[in-house]
């Protein structure tokens, strides 16, 4: 086995910016674009890893000052290539998860990146998908839900709170309102239709506890009462109005 070709050579950054529609969080609304870093490690023996992480500017700054520390590293010692990240970034936060449900630090979204590029790289190797490397797989699928978002009218990305009137199919209900309770369950029948899920997800967090149930509940009474529901409140809610509207539904 030749040593040298598991060292990287070279990493490649490509930010994408996904046009996002104006949606609803415990936060505000979604900014225009969904921006994320693709990420690209190219070993000396010519093989190349891919990942993908959140992005901004400070990442896409953050991977590329870094690249002389991380080029000539071996892919199977990712412990090593963590330290030249943390020893050679030093991030205000470094110590802090923040306070949003993922975590914040650039640090820990830059290593992700090389880890799961480097596993893909050793996975193509073994011939063998990730999964079989950290392991392997505990089925063999996973059935999706319609995922709703309370959401202003508007497409998002160059259109921003304006529909885009080439719209067909999902996307013209995308670009939709779904403030209202008719606009939400009007979102669930056509996520359903449009891609066949069984299951709907609403995420509240936007609006007053007693609004979301009742929006939830009346999603069930349109499938009638045979769609599985669950009920995302984005970590707003108190364990004592947690308890409450979960007897409620």
């Amino acid at each position: 086995m030749n040593l040298a070709s598991h060292q990287i050579k070279d990493i490649v950054v490509t930010p994408v910016a996904i046009p996002d529609p104006p949606l609803l969080n415990c936060a505000g609304v979604h900014a225009p674009y969904a921006l994320r870093i693709i990420l690209e490690v190219v070993t000396e023996g010519g093989i190349t890893g891919i990942s993908e992480i959140p992005g901004n500017e400070e990442t896409e700054l953050a991977i590329n000052n870094l690249k002389p520390y991380l080029v000539g590293q071996d892919i199977f010692q990712t412990n090593q290539i963590f330290r030249a990240i943390s020893d050679n970034y030093q991030e205000a936060q470094a110590d802090e998860r923040g306070k949003a449900p993922w975590d914040q630090r650039i640090v820990v979204h830059i290593f992700s990146a090389i880890e799961v590029a480097c596993l893909d790289i050793i996975g193509k190797e073994l011939n063998k998908p990730v999964v079989d490397l950290i392991g392997g797989k505990m089925r063999e699928e996973v059935p999706f839900a319609a995922y709703l978002f309370y959401k202003y009218k508007g497409a998002g990305g160059a259109f921003g709170y304006d529909l885009d009137p080439a719209a067909e199919g999902w996307d013209v209900w995308r670009q939709a309102e779904a403030t209202s309770q008719e606009g939400i369950i009007n979102q669930a029948i056509a996520m359903c239709k449009a891609f066949g899920y069984k299951s709907i997800k609403l995420k509240g967090g936007a609006f007053p506890p007693e609004k979301e149930i009742e929006d939830l509940l009346a999603i069930g009474r349109e499938f009638d009462g045979q769609m599985p529901l669950r009920f995302d409140p984005n970590a707003t809610w108190s364990l004592d109005t947690g308890i409450k509207w979960a007897k409620v539904l």
